[in-house]
């Protein structure tokens, strides 16, 4: 029995490090004319596993002595790394070939990245979480790096790598406190020790915790923990950036709500206020930030800031409409900020804007309607403009906030949300409104398309019946 519950706690693991081993070979065994074929392959190793590894409603496999558990909520999280994946491949085999680096090696390591994501999510063991935290995290520094052509993407993933390792340090530090006060790392059993009231004025564990948020913090780019976070984005190859600023961020949340709803319930005390005034100076800097930018990709990477502002109110909403909206908002980000970083990097690679420049995108609307379009989709979505994904994902979280008697915190959500407008509507305005700079017949590859329409299609779809999405993810997430 023992046997049989470990083994469905960790199948779905075992069964991506299975296919990320095939992926190495195919990798080796594929001309170079072809190594899109391994992201492709990596497409459908996922699907699989979406497929065999599906637990059922309301099912829980906790195994490995409570160390480890596979849910509804862990599936629904792979469910948007999946997608993160699938999207991201699609949209990136072009700016790759583009850039004369399109190597198997990329898909690979997003793919691994993904099982380290999915550790992170299933574990209820701080030391399994930190072996997928690792695993992910060195994935990303060398994703952040992989254009070696270009001095700005070796600078991301060294500034990566070095403010990636002092916050995993501060965390495996807060750790140490941690065991040293409550003799465990598993999740309830800390809960149990807290609950019992033996530690509440032991500053040794508040130390250890006040790390340890500090430490995932960083992770998901919270203000004043965010100083890596502009510099990667913008330097990372563009397609390596979407997938930055979506998947890992939704498995640090995803994470970070196992942890604190379950092992420190008993000291919502002490963290709901410390990450309240996070997500305040979160949205409200990465907004203010962005109103300066004249580049458009930095522009997305303190966009990208000031959402995690927002999925931090639905964190610390402490209730299940907070959790589910974080699920909700983060697989609506996937198609939105995902397309717009895709077709940022096709509209640059084909010369349809000069540079990342705001003033390059002037006239792009004339140049070329559909994909002008398609941006300002995307640019409205970001904002929360209804009747797009973005204004539900929002509207959900501000809901959760609001039922968790955190109307201020809500406020200030919907300011932030309105300020962030500006920046916005700035990208249309050039595209739509400004003479173009020069004219350019370019055309886009199929799968470039196929992503940007994916996109598209999602964002519509959700904004216009937004009740069968809010409420498959109540489905799933009880």
């Amino acid at each position: 029995m023992d046997f049989m519950l470990n083994l469905q706690s960790i199948f779905p693991e075992v069964l991506m490090t299975v296919f990320g081993l095939i992926l190495v070979v195919l990798d080796v065994m594929t001309s170079k004319e072809k190594k899109s074929m391994v992201g492709y392959f990596g497409i459908a190793f996922l699907l699989i596993t979406a497929l065999v590894a599906a637990p059922p409603v309301g099912g829980k496999y906790l195994g490995f002595n409570n160390m480890l558990m596979w849910d509804t909520f862990s599936y629904v999280f792979f469910v948007i790394f999946a997608l993160a994946y699938t999207l991201t491949t699609l949209g990136s085999v072009e700016y790759l070939r583009d850039k004369g680096i399109l190597k198997g090696e990329f898909y690979t390591i997003m793919f691994f990245s993904i099982l380290g994501m999915m550790f992170m999510v299933s574990a209820f063991d701080l030391t399994i979480f930190y072996v997928g935290l690792e695993t992910m995290a060195i994935a990303m520094y060398v994703l952040a790096g992989f254009n070696k052509n270009e001095i700005r993407s070796a600078e991301a993933g060294v500034k990566y790598f070095i403010i990636g390792a002092f916050s995993s340090a501060l965390f495996l530090f807060g750790m140490t406190y941690v065991y040293g006060a409550t003799g465990s790392l598993n999740y309830i059993q800390i809960s149990e020790v807290l609950q019992s009231g033996m530690l509440a004025d032991n500053m040794t564990v508040k130390i250890g915790l006040i790390l340890m948020l500090v430490g995932f913090a960083f992770k998901i780019s919270a203000v004043p923990f965010h100083m890596w976070a502009p510099d990667v984005y913008q330097g990372a190859p563009t397609p390596a950036a979407g997938f930055m600023t979506v998947a890992p961020k939704a498995a640090a949340f995803a994470a970070l709500v196992r942890f604190a709803y379950i092992a420190l319930e008993p000291a919502a005390g002490l963290w709901v206020p410390l990450f309240s005034i996070l997500a305040v100076l979160t949205m409200t800097y990465g907004n203010l930030v962005a109103l300066a930018q004249t580049n458009v990709k930095r522009m997305l990477a303190y966009s990208a800031i000031s959402h995690a502002g927002y999925m931090l109110i639905g964190l610390v909403s402490m209730n299940p409409e907070g959790y589910r909206a974080i699920a909700l908002y983060s697989l609506i980000y996937v198609f939105m900020n995902i397309g717009a970083f895709t077709l940022l990097g096709i509209l640059k690679n084909k010369g349809m804007v000069e540079d990342e420049r705001l003033e390059s995108f002037s006239g792009l609307a004339k140049k070329n309607p559909l994909y002008a379009l398609a941006m300002l989709i995307f640019m409205f979505s970001l904002a929360g403009i209804p009747p797009l994904a973005g204004f539900i994902g929002k509207f959900q979280i501000f809901m959760a906030a609001m039922k968790a008697d955190l109307l201020w915190l809500a406020i200030v959500g919907a300011l932030n949300s309105a300020l962030a407008c500006y920046y916005y509507m700035r990208v249309t305005i050039y595209m739509y409104f400004n003479e173009p700079e020069y004219e350019v017949d370019a055309t886009v590859g199929r799968s470039a398309f196929i992503t940007s329409f994916i996109g598209v299609l999602v964002v519509l779809i959700v904004g216009f019946f937004p009740s069968a999405f809010i409420n498959f993810v109540k489905h799933l997430i009880v």
